[in-house]
């Protein structure tokens, strides 16, 4: 990478823009940010630090290297820090392997640019500065190039192996698309939390952690096809809990979780984890095979497409509220979360 500029300093900070509005863009896809878990897929954070290094990245380069280089280094180092830290207990050791070659490709490539001749007439004190400059924008490039494949962690991770053509499997499925650690039997000591008594004396954080792992059950068992993550905010009194498909995120109200029954919190999640199941549901429509369109499944499917497009809120008018409650998604989703509450209660209560 050369100090010269092949930007000027308009060019670059432009360049710079669009490169990040494309990255986030891209990042926010379900390939990437629908699997981060919920403790860190902190939607500010991230755009911390792509501010961040956008600033950084303009500090650095405002009198040199203002190239296309050093503008997707700028770019893409907080998505992929972001992903580094929040793929880290799904890879540990992939993720510890790519950290190492990172820091060696790095460190060699520094000791190489500093143990270089240089001439007698040099400002011996300049040349070392100059040195070490171009090894920070270098060394830049070289993290984005390497960290890139961390993004490999999230398809690994949503990857499905299908039997071949021409053959059937072994047996049935007895887990989820996530397997047998995304169970009620594999997380029985944390479900067990929501024992009333016990749910009492848990505070707002760990009531949201409990909450976290029952949102990871139901997406196994629905087979939905990303993460969901549990958050808690202000609301109105009425509303105890809504899905958002956009940022894949489940939002329960302050009140519902510091006030209500551990049965109540739980029946919001597993209600708003159902309608992540209709949105996955009604994503199929489009590239279903129009001799299939006519199936019972796909017809529900359609009803439900429909009803979220011209969505009826719960506000303070009756009318309203029972509009609201009538539609068939609504319906659905409370059918669904009243069986799942019995066989969570089942299962820590006994039968």
């Amino acid at each position: 990478m050369r100090g010269n500029n092949s930007f000027s300093t308009w060019e670059y900070l432009l360049t710079t823009y669009a490169l990040s509005i494309a990255a986030w863009t891209i990042f926010m896809e379900e390939a990437f940010v629908s699997l981060l878990p919920s403790r860190i897929s902190s939607l500010y954070l991230l755009l911390g630090l792509v501010l961040g290094s956008y600033v950084l990245g303009i500090i650095l380069c405002y009198h040199a290297y203002r190239n296309f280089s050093s503008a997707a280094a700028a770019v893409l180092l907080p998505f992929e820090l972001y992903a580094l830290v929040s793929y880290w207990e799904k890879s540990p050791v992939f993720l510890s392997a790519v950290c190492i070659v990172t820091a060696l490709l790095i460190i060699l490539f520094s000791r190489f640019v500093m143990k270089q001749p240089h001439r007698v007439d040099e400002d011996e004190k300049r040349v070392r500065y100059l040195r070490r400059r171009h090894c920070v924008m270098c060394g830049r490039i070289i993290a984005s190039v390497c960290l890139l494949t961390v993004f490999l962690v999230p398809h690994s991770l949503s990857g499905r192996k299908l039997p071949a053509s021409g053959q059937a499997s072994a047996q049935p499925p007895q887990y989820g698309p996530y397997g047998e650690a995304y169970t009620i039997k594999a997380n029985l000591e944390t479900i067990r939390l929501l024992d009333e008594d016990t749910w009492k004396t848990l505070n707002a954080e760990e009531k949201l952690q409990v909450l976290q792992t029952v949102a990871n059950i139901e997406t196994n068992y629905l087979g939905i096809p990303h993460r969901l993550t549990v958050e808690r905010k202000e609301m109105e009194t009425r509303i105890a809990g809504y899905y958002n498909d956009t940022w894949h995120t489940i939002s329960i109200s302050e009140d519902r979780l510091n006030n209500s029954t551990a049965r109540d919190c739980l029946s919001t999640i597993c209600h708003e984890a159902y309608h992540a199941y209709q949105h996955a549901v009604t994503g199929l429509l489009e590239s279903a095979d129009p001799e299939a369109a006519g199936l019972l499944f796909f017809r529900h499917a359609a009803k439900w497409r429909f009803e979220f497009e011209n969505y009826k809120d719960a506000y303070e008018d009756e009318a309203d509220f029972l509009a609201y409650q009538t539609q068939s998604v609504e319906e659905d989703a409370r059918e669904y979360a009243l069986d799942a509450v019995q066989d969570y209660w089942r299962r820590i209560y006994g039968d």
